[in-house]
């Protein structure tokens, strides 16, 4: 019976089923390029620019602390004595990196990945530095600088 739909031009379910996996591959490959496409391209529009007063600085030597700017979740860390402001998502899976005390190191939960306290020098699986911004104190407040 098959062989007389298909010399009769009809489709059989074999057919059908063929095209509805395809669609249905098609459909899971556009929902899996949003989330690819935003991670590959940021959203740079909204990132600040200009100086940004981020609150008191009551950061002590050796210290770290998380503060969000816009769409930007920053560390910012004093250590002997030098403000530094990184972009607290890991450069290896984006989770968001802490500052450990006892070793000096920002610290990423996840895998285990450390960066020096300017976020350079990354460890594996970290494939790349952490993004930095300069930073400074006035007056008691802490100024990040966006270009």
């Amino acid at each position: 019976m098959e062989n007389s739909e298909r010399q009769g031009g009809g489709a059989t379910r074999r057919d059908f089923l063929g095209k509805a996996c395809c669609a249905s591959a098609c459909a899971t490959g556009l929902v899996a390029a949003v989330p690819i496409a935003h991670y590959l391209k940021p959203q740079l529009s909204l990132l600040p620019t200009g100086p940004v007063d981020v609150g008191a600085d009551t950061l002590q030597d050796g210290t770290g602390k998380v503060v969000t700017v816009g769409p930007l979740i920053l560390l910012i860390v004093r250590n002997a004595g030098r403000l530094t402001a990184v972009n607290a998502k890991c450069t290896h899976l984006s989770c968001l990196v802490k500052w450990d005390d006892k070793s000096k190191l920002i610290r990423c939960p996840c895998h285990s990945a450390t960066f020096e306290a300017d976020g350079t020098k990354p460890t594996l699986p970290a494939p790349r530095s952490l993004a930095s911004f300069p930073v400074r104190s006035e007056n008691g407040r802490l100024i990040v600088v966006f270009s």
